[in-house]
């Protein structure tokens, strides 16, 4: 039979155990916030989100004082970018504020908050479209007819050659013709031309420009397996042409004359090639017919290995993706079958139409080793993959395998006919049936965009997309973020035939576009 007990009245009852609590503080000292240890406060926050850290800073002064810490907030930093940010005048007119004046009784925020604070600013201008639009070059306003081609005589005519352009730096910005490559500073209002190269450079090889982030910065250009090294000079700003090679060759070129510069360009048979550029590392493959990953110091111009296979398979390299966080590599080797090897370029968007057994290794380009990760999938239809810290990404068309590739453990399987997938810094965004999904690696959660026709998306910066949005009988170019939800901005977008490109600390978006056949290209301003 069950039994019940009579309720108890409390509340004439002596608070027995407050009173013991209390009995005797100088001998039990009571402990809050402010006194805590400085390790105990850090394990609290390794339990909370960059969110609840604000909202705990916000509560009272003892609490702001506890997480006044600079182990705190510089996880949520970017090194990167945090000096640049720090150094560099803001051009909007609503700038930066610092939270706190000389008279006040609270003590001053910490460094990495602060750094903190300056990036969110930063963002939340790319979220409501603050900013200001520069204008370059623009071939319909004689106002800006800043770049000319050599073999133009007349003072007002423009371009009669492709031309490039891109961030070299930061502050920087790379224009390159066919017979010429400047600099410009974005500095000042209209920009100003700091030096030219005449470099002999084929409208081909524009799109292989790829910049080498270290001190003093660089460039390259690539085309096939030729690769022409680029540095500026720290003392007197100028860029000069310092060695070439060929990346699946032992060493440099000891001569670096016109007729050697110009053959590296010129035609030659096609060649399916991948490379990176990773700190003042380069690694190049020939995809589809070697084995072998070639990795060079660009600094000096020296090839340090070749990188086969970690297993005794016979295969061929096919694929190579960077995670910017690690700075490691995913190294897909495979073994096609017959009927494939004869046409390995059959891509739609970007998925590789092939079939066979791949396999997927992740290179350290620190230690410059392989990690003990490694995954063997045989494919049979459509070949996808991308890396983000710490995850890797494999599909075969129809479904999408995550792994953790310091643990081996496969995490997650979607199911979707794949279309195109790319990474943020904190996502793994992939796009199937005109819906855009993503993966958060932070905390390993789904999203799905709204209803909406989705026709593209492509990566812009950090966690910033470019999404092409069918709606009626229009398209419309919009920048999206990807967060704790998407999220539309309001930075706008051209609506027809544009590029879009950021320097390294995403406070500026270069815009390329073609207006009435006159080109335009514009610099917005997000700092």
């Amino acid at each position: 039979m069950a039994t019940f007990s009579r309720p108890v009245d409390l509340r004439n009852q002596p608070a027995r155990v407050t009173s013991h609590f209390y009995q005797d503080q100088t001998e039990h000292e009571i402990n809050t916030m402010e006194t805590l240890p400085e390790e105990m406060v850090e394990e609290i926050a390794n339990h909370l989100t960059v969110n609840d850290l604000i909202a705990c800073s916000a509560v009272c002064s003892a609490w702001r004082e506890a997480f006044n810490q600079d182990s705190l907030w510089k996880p949520y930093c970017n090194k990167n970018k945090e000096e640049y940010l720090r150094v560099t005048p803001k051009v909007l007119t609503r700038g930066f504020e610092i939270p706190w004046t000389e008279n006040s009784t609270l003590s001053p925020v910490c460094h990495w908050r602060m750094a903190y604070m300056r990036e969110n600013y930063l963002r939340n201008n790319w979220r409501m479209g603050r900013y200001w639009t520069q204008a370059v070059i623009d071939e319909a306003s004689d106002l800006y007819p800043c770049v000319k081609t050599d073999s133009s005589k007349k003072k007002d005519t423009y371009f009669k050659k492709e031309v490039h352009a891109d961030f070299f730096t930061n502050d920087l910005m790379l224009i390159m013709t066919e017979h010429y490559i400047e600099l410009w500073s974005l500095l000042s209002d209209p920009v100003v031309n700091v030096c030219r190269l005449y470099h002999n450079v084929p409208g081909y090889v524009f799109k292989s420009f790829k910049r080498i982030e270290t001190d003093p910065p660089g460039m390259i250009l690539v085309f096939f397996t030729g690769v022409q090294v680029f540095y500026m000079d720290p003392t007197s700003n100028t860029l000069f042409f310092k060695h070439m090679f060929y990346f699946n060759e032992n060493f440099r070129l000891p001569q670096m004359t016109q007729k050697f510069v110009v053959d590296m360009f010129s035609n030659k048979p096609f060649q399916f090639v991948e490379c990176l550029v990773v700190d003042r590392l380069f690694f190049g493959v020939n995809k589809y017919c070697t084995s072998k990953v070639h990795v060079w110091d660009l600094e000096k111009g020296t090839k340090l290995r070749e990188v086969g296979c970690p297993i005794n398979v016979d295969c061929n390299v096919v694929d190579l993706k960077l995670s910017k966080e690690d700075g490691a590599i995913l190294v897909v080797f495979a073994r096609l079958d017959p009927d494939y090897k004869n046409n390995p370029n059959r891509e739609i968007a970007g998925t590789k139409y092939t079939a066979g057994m791949f396999y997927f290794f992740v290179y350290d380009s620190k230690k410059l080793a392989f990690l003990p990760f490694s995954h063997i999938q045989r494919i049979t239809n459509r070949y996808s993959s991308v890396i983000q810290k710490p995850y890797i990404a494999v599909s075969d068309g129809d479904k999408l395998d995550l792994y953790n590739y310091f643990t081996s453990v496969k995490i997650r399987t979607f199911t979707a006919s794949l279309q195109y997938a790319g990474v943020t810094d904190k996502s793994i965004i992939f796009q199937s049936e005109n819906a855009v999904q993503a993966f958060i690696t932070s905390n390993r959660t789904d999203l799905t965009m709204g209803n909406m026709y989705v026709s593209r998306f492509g990566v812009i910066h950090e966690n910033f997309v470019r999404v092409v949005v069918r709606q009626r009988d229009r398209l419309r170019n919009e920048v999206w973020e990807v967060g704790t939800k998407f999220r539309k901005t309001g930075t706008l977008l051209p609506r027809w035939h544009f590029e879009v490109m950021t320097n390294p600390a995403g406070t500026r978006l270069l815009v390329r576009e073609k207006v009435l056949s006159k080109r335009l290209i514009t610099v917005k301003h997000f700092w």
